[in-house]
């Protein structure tokens, strides 16, 4: 388990006398991670006590250890880089069993199994990568990234379209070969002297969506104008003639009026002629769906992939 090396600086917190400290051994020790792990940044956060009752920095590498025990490498390596700090002006011999340097390390090493990596190859200098809308550093890095797994979006800072969505697996390094200076500013020129409106990173709508949109608007049209001659004649009198109009005796021998009602037929018209029209005006003015970058793929040995990235 990624979490062992840590699993030895629980248990003996003579550092931490609080009773929430107890108690959050106790749900360790029965498999409540996920509880342990509230309870201890809970008192990280917001408890405030002298460090005789508490050693708050020493919370750094428990919660570290939870981290990695529930396999959550980011912000187990957030809260080890803490920790790090905090001892790099300590002897060993003051920090607790199984909190010492060299369970730092070991706690390093599995972080290293969770995590991924990003190494950006050659072809820019002096520009800033974001990862996640975080920037992480200048052009050239000099080490690889470590980034947790899933998919991130990497971005070129000064290259705007030079921007791509990329999935990372626990243990892989990812090499992510920047895009070509020129080429990326060459697109940017190209998208600043199209039409207003136009978007370069977006596919054209579909074929069958322009036709269903344009049919949905004559369709809507029509029934609408359909609608127009029922409405307008609703309340005249039956056979013609504006009100008010003349009375009949019907078999009953009871005095009937008869007018128009178009308010049913000319009603259901317009409802349909006004859903149809706004549904064929949606289909054509939603924009194409977004452009995405090629990547061709090239394994390079165990747990590496090399992608060669056009835009």
């Amino acid at each position: 388990m990624a979490g062992t090396a840590a699993s030895e600086g629980f248990g003996s917190e003579s550092w931490c006398t609080l009773p929430l400290c107890r108690e959050a051994q106790v749900m360790r020790k029965t498999g409540d991670l996920r509880g342990a792990l509230k309870i201890y940044r809970y008192i990280q956060d917001e408890v405030d006590v002298d460090e005789k009752v508490v050693a708050k920095p020493l919370l750094w590498f428990v919660i570290a250890g939870l981290h990695a025990e529930l396999g959550q490498a980011q912000p187990a390596s957030d809260a080890l880089e803490k920790y790090k700090q905090y001892i790099a002006t300590r002897a060993d011999a003051d920090l607790p069993q199984g909190q010492r340097r060299s369970d730092v390390d070991r706690l390093t090493q599995s972080l290293r199994t969770l995590q991924g990596r990003l190494r950006i190859g050659q072809g820019l200098a002096g520009v800033h990568v974001f990862v996640d809308g975080k920037d992480v550093g200048v052009l050239p890095l000099a080490a690889p990234l470590p980034i947790s797994p899933g998919v991130h979006r990497i971005e070129f800072g000064g290259t705007p379209l030079a921007s791509q969505e990329l999935e990372v697996a626990a243990g892989q390094e990812v090499v992510l070969l920047p895009p070509n200076p020129q080429t990326a500013s060459a697109q940017y020129m190209a998208m600043q002297s199209m039409p207003s409106g136009r978007l370069s990173d977006r596919e054209p709508r579909p074929t069958w969506r322009i036709a269903l949109g344009a049919a949905g608007l004559l369709i809507g049209a029509g029934l609408i104008a359909g609608a127009i001659a029922p409405l307008r004649a609703d309340g005249t009198c039956v056979g013609g003639g504006a009100p008010p109009c003349p009375t009949a005796i019907n078999a009953a021998g009871q005095p009937v009026t008869r007018v128009v009602d178009g308010r049913g037929v000319g009603g259901t018209l317009l409802g349909f002629g006004i859903a149809s029209a706004v549904a064929g005006t949606v289909l054509l003015a939603l924009p194409g769906k977004r452009r995405q970058a090629s990547a061709a793929l090239q394994i390079s040995g165990a747990g590496s992939v090399q992608f060669a990235l056009s835009y």
